[in-house]
């Protein structure tokens, strides 16, 4: 099936299916439903846009069944080294924590010719320290990133960060095509 739209795969490190979600390229405002397959028949969570602007809205991540919102995510903007940063905010608003590209590799990818191709690294950082990673790996096709959590706090829901990793490739902060390892 040809479908104008960005397709990400969720998978565990053994290839194991966790969700999938669909988005149309061009959106007004951004609402993302993630599945638990490509049938979509089981909804597992949903992030919101609160505003129209795509590159500096809110997002709010929540739980499909129970509607509770899980987190939101923010972006920053750039670094003085031209790298984008975000908030990751709980549902209160509050942040909790920042996501930031490696700072040479995001000025790199913007000005170096073919620089894109240079596999990216992404670190999380709540309450201070280092909890998670977000790591390209190279493919001349499409993207792998895989996400390392396993420091994350017990409060956070991982679903946020997945959320956000959809939510920059879908609103074009990042290249398209998303396959989570």
């Amino acid at each position: 099936m040809l479908a104008v739209a960005r397709q990400f795969w969720i998978e565990d490190e053994d290839s194991n299916s966790l969700g999938y979600s669909r988005q149309k390229v061009l959106a007004l405002k951004t609402a993302i439903q993630v599945y638990s397959d490509e049938r979509m028949t089981q909804e597992l969570f949903m992030v919101k846009q609160e505003q129209y602007a795509l590159n500096w809205g809110i997002f709010d991540v929540f739980d499909s069944q129970t509607n509770v919102c899980l987190g939101r995510l923010r972006r920053k903007g750039r670094s003085d080294f031209g790298s984008d940063q975000y908030s990751i905010l709980n549902p209160a608003g509050q942040e909790i924590g920042t996501v930031k590209e490696g700072s040479r590799r995001g000025i790199a990818r913007r000005y170096v010719p073919y620089a894109n191709l240079a596999p990216e690294r992404t670190t999380v950082e709540m309450y201070g320290r280092e909890v998670a990673t977000i790591n390209q790996r190279f493919k001349m096709i499409g993207n792998v990133w895989e996400l390392n959590c396993t420091d994350l706090p017990r409060e956070v829901d991982r679903r946020v960060l997945l959320a956000f990793m959809i939510v920059v490739a879908t609103v074009g902060l990042h290249r398209p095509g998303l396959r989570v390892g």
